[in-house]
């Protein structure tokens, strides 16, 4: 007996599937950055602490110091304090950024850019009021050598602030350059 029977074709859908995201390889700048602040960050934490302890012993060497120096260093004392107070929340707040940023963290950026923004005053309020302490206190050191060693000195002083200045603006200013690209910011836009 022959059946004209249809069977019924089972309907294969096809499903285009598609491919699987591509994990984006990490960046590795976060990891690199915080490894370069971390450290960067203990010596300028340490900075303030040896020379608060350097302040500290100070107060027993006075007795060999002429009274015009001890003058001095009384006046000028409030102000290192105080900038070593801000070097020294700066430089915390630049190990806490450092550290979120080895982890991603999207607030580690913004703790740069703060760091970045208070550390250039503090070295141009830094190199300031060393020059007019070396100023104040080039005559005092170098009065029985009267003239040329005195404006050496001084020249040497201005040299070395230039120098000081390259070497401690060189952070905050790649920080701020480097954190404004459109790039570095989509990319940490991402991070939790």
């Amino acid at each position: 007996m022959e059946s004209n029977s249809v069977i019924p074709r089972m309907q294969v859908t096809s499903y285009s599937r598609k491919p699987a995201p591509r994990m984006l390889a990490e960046s590795s700048w976060p990891l690199l950055l915080g490894l370069i602040c971390i450290p960067l960050a203990l010596l300028g934490c340490s900075y303030p602490l040896g020379e608060w302890s350097v302040l500290g012993q100070a107060y027993t060497l006075e007795r060999g110091v002429p009274p015009s120096m001890v003058f001095l260093f009384h006046e000028f004392k409030p102000v290192w304090h105080f900038l070593l107070l801000s070097t020294f929340v700066a430089s915390s707040a630049l190990l806490v950024a450092g550290i979120g940023l080895t982890i991603r963290r999207r607030w580690a950026p913004t703790l740069c850019v703060l760091f970045a923004v208070a550390k250039i005053p503090i070295v141009l309020c830094s190199l300031a009021v060393g020059y007019l302490f070396r100023c104040q206190t080039a005559p005092l050191i170098d009065a029985p050598l009267r003239g040329g060693p005195v404006l050496l000195g001084l020249h040497i002083t201005v040299l070395g602030a230039a120098i000081l200045v390259a070497w401690k603006w060189a952070l905050p200013v790649f920080l701020l350059v480097w954190f404004s690209r459109e790039e570095v910011g989509d990319e940490v836009e991402a991070w939790d």
